[in-house]
């Protein structure tokens, strides 16, 4: 057991490192060009309050792959057994649905961090030692939320692209907004938009940068 977590310790320290050096968060990247724009509804959704955390897959006692991911001295109070978590493998991967199923708390006297243990529900496509990015979900509410590939960045700030009439009366047009939050598919919306207002998720930067537009043919 203290050979394996020695060796947790060094893996997990590595793959902070590569997680920090290599993410930047969930930014509102712009979506592809699309004819016609593909719209979606702002509405009130259940949206999960989550831990980020990074570490890597690995093979338990039994021979079976699970994630051991780094927690923050903060937020490890809040992580409880039995919670659910998704998970990415590094770089790029689909997300895996997990539980928590083993916390080991203040391993890391100097820094106070936890190992917190995830079981996959699906392995996905999961290798063992490869790095893991995870999000833990400590409580989940309604909020207003469009999904996140809508927000996009105008001049520095936020703005979606929303949607008014009907076929051919069809207009567009840039809504500031302020986002209050990310999951990992949506994003919370403090103000800027109504419930049930209609935004462009795939095609808006067709009509935000249409210089753009023109070079890429479409």
């Amino acid at each position: 057991m203290t050979n394996r977590m020695g060796s947790s310790l060094l893996l997990l320290a590595l793959a902070a490192t590569a997680g920090c050096a290599g993410s930047g968060g969930n930014t509102g990247k712009a979506p592809e060009l699309s004819d016609p724009p593909v719209l979606a509804e702002a509405k009130y959704a259940k949206m999960d309050e989550t831990v980020p955390a990074y570490g890597v897959a690995d093979i338990d006692e039994a021979g079976n792959l699970e994630i051991s991911v780094n927690v923050g001295k903060m937020d490890a109070p809040r992580v409880k057994i039995g919670q659910r978590a998704v998970a990415w493998q590094l770089p790029g991967g689909q997300p895996v649905v997990c539980v928590v199923h083993q916390i080991l708390r203040d391993v890391n006297k100097a820094t106070g961090q936890s190992i917190v243990r995830l079981k996959p529900k699906t392995i996905n496509g999961f290798v063992a030692w490869s790095f893991i990015y995870a999000e833990i979900t400590i409580k989940s509410r309604s909020v207003l939320s469009v999904p996140s590939a809508a927000v996009l960045i105008l001049n520095g700030s936020s703005v979606v692209v929303r949607a008014t009439g009907k076929g051919g009366d069809r207009q567009y047009e840039a809504a500031p907004v302020v986002v209050s939050e990310y999951s990992w598919d949506r994003a919370a919306i403090k103000s800027g938009i109504k419930p049930g207002e209609r935004v462009v998720i795939r095609g808006a930067l067709g009509f935000l940068y249409p210089g753009f537009a023109n070079a890429g043919g479409d």
